[in-house]
């Protein structure tokens, strides 16, 4: 044993031993030569470089290295590492042997350790303001990944006038609605659909014969068309009020 440790250390080179959950990539002069996997390897030490990855914690490849090594070592990449890439209008859900990992947003990129598998990749397209399943959407709250909803909730007695990119796409019932929290900026306006009553406090009037009186106005009133007040008047409450003291 002390015998092959002089002969290593006279060629420049050491026992190297990897642990199931890491993978060790190797550059040799600047160039990357291996990735190893779990076992005992001789490895050269004189101008090698060693980045060890644990892909227990995590799957993805974060990594300086991860574009040299998919283009300088092709051969490499495919075999250790699972390339995934995102369009303007697609997201992917991955799933990490039946648990649901994360989700790749709209034109992004990232590698995969193959051997942290295995994964379930789903393709979904998000065109604008796009619905989330509610299993899926209860899912991803319990994942943590909240960051990728859109959540808005109606109240009952409500309805939500949903915005997209400042334009009125549709109305929303009452309840949970989850969207993918894509490119496409949604806001939604709620409003109360129940009957109400509007108060016009110290309104000053003057008689026929010039006497100055001041009154309160009660009246009660009920939305009708949302769409309309929300889109024809800059607030429909004002404007109300305004009317019952012109009416007056």
């Amino acid at each position: 044993m002390l015998f092959e440790n002089i002969m290593r250390s006279l060629l420049g080179r050491k026992k190297l031993i990897v642990s199931e959950n890491r993978r060790v990539i190797v550059t040799e002069n600047g160039k990357i030569s291996a990735i190893l996997v779990a076992g005992k390897h001789s490895v050269r030490t004189r101008d090698s470089e060693f980045e060890s990855h644990d892909i227990d914690s995590s799957a993805v490849l974060n990594s300086k290295l991860e574009n040299a090594l998919i283009k300088t070592a092709p051969a490499l990449a495919q075999t250790h590492l699972l390339s995934l890439r995102t369009g303007p209008d697609e997201l992917k859900i991955i799933h990490r042997d039946k648990v649901l990992m994360m989700v790749m947003k709209p034109d992004r990129k990232l590698s995969l350790w193959k051997d942290a598998g295995p994964f379930d990749i789903q393709d979904i397209s998000v065109d604008g303001a796009s619905r989330v399943a509610p299993n899926l959407a209860q899912r991803l709250r319990r994942a943590g990944l909240v960051s990728q909803l859109a959540s808005f909730e109606v109240p009952e007695g409500f309805v939500g006038l949903m915005f997209v990119d400042g334009v009125l796409e549709q109305q929303l019932k009452p309840g949970q609605h989850d969207f993918w929290n894509s490119s496409a900026k949604i806001n939604v306006s709620l409003i109360d659909l129940r009957l109400r009553a509007h108060e016009v406090n110290g309104q000053e009037i003057l008689t026929k014969d010039r006497v100055s009186l001041r009154v309160n106005i009660s009246a009660e009133f009920k939305v009708s068309d949302p769409e309309k007040a929300v889109t024809l008047v800059h607030n429909y409450q004002e404007a109300l009020h305004r009317s019952l003291q012109f009416a007056f």
